[in-house]
């Protein structure tokens, strides 16, 4: 009796080890692949926000502690810079990705909504060309006259607030 429990669990240490080796070698043939694809797809939103960019180069910028920004990218033809944000939103808290795109001259080009966890039908319209295309063109100083969401007042403050910390990046790196 004790012997077939010894060949159970002989059995079944083998079958996890070789699934653990298999995932191991699945893992290392994915990974460059992946990491590619979210690279491709990371200069695509770049690009998006700022098109007038021929490059990005990533800078070390020392922001204040409670910084949005996460990144900063400077465009290598000197068009702009394009600063990615996550922030609290309707969903919780860091569950707000964006990104924006501040051109030389301290006006906003675009802004892309990477990832979010709003309410679908109300958050979500912070998608939305309404909401989301006010913001083209805009600088710092008029950000307040941008129109909220109504029903989904939480969703369009939390994304002018990330807005609104881009502007303070692009301060820190435009002097």
């Amino acid at each position: 009796m004790r012997n077939q429990y010894v060949k159970y669990v002989a059995v079944l240490g083998t079958i996890c080890l070789v699934m653990s080796l298999m995932l191991a070698l699945i893992n290392s043939v994915t990974k460059p692949v992946i990491e590619a694809t979210e690279a491709a797809m990371a200069d695509a939103a770049r690009t998006e926000v700022l098109p007038e960019a021929d490059g990005f180069t990533l800078i070390d910028v020392e922001l204040p502690e409670d910084s949005l920004v996460t990144e900063v990218y400077e465009a290598d033809n000197g068009a702009g810079y394009v600063f990615m944000i996550t922030g609290d939103g309707y969903g919780g808290r860091d569950t707000l990705k964006i990104s924006c795109g501040i051109d030389a001259e301290g006006n906003i080009v675009d802004t892309k909504v990477l990832s979010h966890k709003e309410t679908a039908g109300l958050g979500t319209k912070i998608m939305e060309e309404e909401f989301a295309g006010q913001f083209r063109g805009l600088p710092y100083d008029e950000l307040e006259d941008v129109d909220r969401i109504s029903g989904a007042t939480i969703s369009s403050n939390h994304f002018i607030d990330e807005i609104r910390s881009a502007f303070e990046a692009y301060e820190i790196v435009n002097k």
